[in-house]
């Protein structure tokens, strides 16, 4: 992996959430994961056993991740050994993200949301 040094100026970051990161030089490998559940209701009724992931398929059926079987060719001229950054400013970064200045040789994000909304019928 091509290494190179990572000058920055100026950041500024408001919120970074779940799973999320914010990476300045290089990383060989970067696994961020998150999974949330997110009940939203009308009238303020728990049920009991509530929030548990195994009773959503969302959360346990396998990811279709496609085979990178064709040929890439790339060529890169890197003039010099040094990325330089002036000013960076990010509001914010949730559920799997992944601002990042420098090198990376293997990267994997997953983020699963369950929305579930209770809405009270109007009778």
């Amino acid at each position: 992996m091509l290494k190179r040094i990572s000058h920055v100026n100026s950041i500024d970051v408001t919120s970074i959430t779940f799973s999320s990161f914010l990476q300045i030089g290089d990383s060989k490998e970067i696994d961020a994961y998150s999974r949330a559940l997110a009940v939203q209701r009308e009238e303020t009724i728990f049920h009991g056993k509530e929030g548990r992931f195994k009773d959503y398929d969302v959360f346990s059926i396998p990811l279709f991740l496609p085979p990178l079987d064709e040929e890439i060719i790339s060529v890169t001229n890197n003039q010099k050994n040094h990325i330089h950054v002036g000013e960076l400013k990010i509001i914010g970064l949730s559920s799997s993200s992944i601002a990042h200045i420098g090198n990376n040789e293997r990267l994997y994000a997953e983020a699963r949301i369950k929305h579930i909304r209770h809405i009270t019928p109007n009778i």
